[in-house]
This record gives structure tokens, C-alpha cells and sequence, in this order.
């Protein structure tokens, strides 16, 4: 199975898994990637809290296909949000794909902004 996939089918499951609760949070693990995922309870987003992908998966746009299958098929949460971004070309990704700052404070004045999307 390839990476998208397991993580189209990790959300799948994930999604499911919420159905009636009010909060829940898990770590999606494989060879090429690490994410802590969960249900926030004050907004009902899907929260991506801490993301890592193998060198040899980087800058192949599979996040971005992730994030687009998610809005696409999701059911369960209100939006996504992307917390810890340290990544500038992430940063900028999201940005174009709606995302906008949590906080008022726009520019980013933060280190580590937390984009969010209502879906």
C-alpha cells in the first residue's frame, strides 16, 4: 500500500472511530511517516498536532492529497487544523490551499503559527 493510501484509509478510520464522542486522539505510525492526530473538542476539527515524513516522501504534494481527500470524504469534523508548523514551504502550501491563521494576530508574530479551515 502506498503512503496516501494508508493515511486515506488511517482517516477512514479515525473519522469513524469520533462518531459520538467529544474528544479522541491517535498516532498514525508507518516506515515513511509519524502523525498525532485528534478530535478537538472546543471546534470539532480534525487536528493534525505533529507531523514527520521521510526525506523521500517530502515535497511530493501527498500531504496536500491528504488534506484534499479528507475535505473531500469527511463526514465527522467542522475543519481541519495544522498545529507546530516549522516548515516555511508547508506553511506556504496550506496558505494556498485556504488555510488561514487561527489567531488574529495576522501577519504571523509566532514562531509556530496554527492554520486552521473550516470544510
Amino acid at each position: 500500500m502506498d503512503l496516501l493510501s494508508f493515511l486515506n484509509s488511517e482517516f477512514k478510520v479515525f473519522s469513524s472511530h469520533c462518531k459520538g464522542r467529544r474528544i479522541n486522539n491517535r498516532s498514525i505510525d508507518s516506515d515513511e511517516c509519524s502523525i498525532y492526530v485528534r478530535k478537538m473538542v472546543n471546534n470539532g476539527y480534525f487536528c493534525i498536532a505533529n507531523i514527520t515524513i521521510s526525506e523521500e516522501y517530502r515535497g511530493k504534494g501527498i500531504l496536500k492529497k491528504w488534506l484534499l481527500h479528507i475535505e473531500d470524504f469527511n463526514t465527522e469534523f467542522n475543519g481541519i487544523e495544522v498545529e507546530n508548523i516549522f516548515n516555511d514551504q508547508l506553511l506556504i502550501c496550506l496558505l494556498k490551499l485556504g488555510f488561514t491563521k487561527k489567531n488574529d494576530d495576522f501577519p504571523f508574530t509566532v514562531e509556530k503559527p496554527i492554520l486552521k479551515k473550516i470544510i
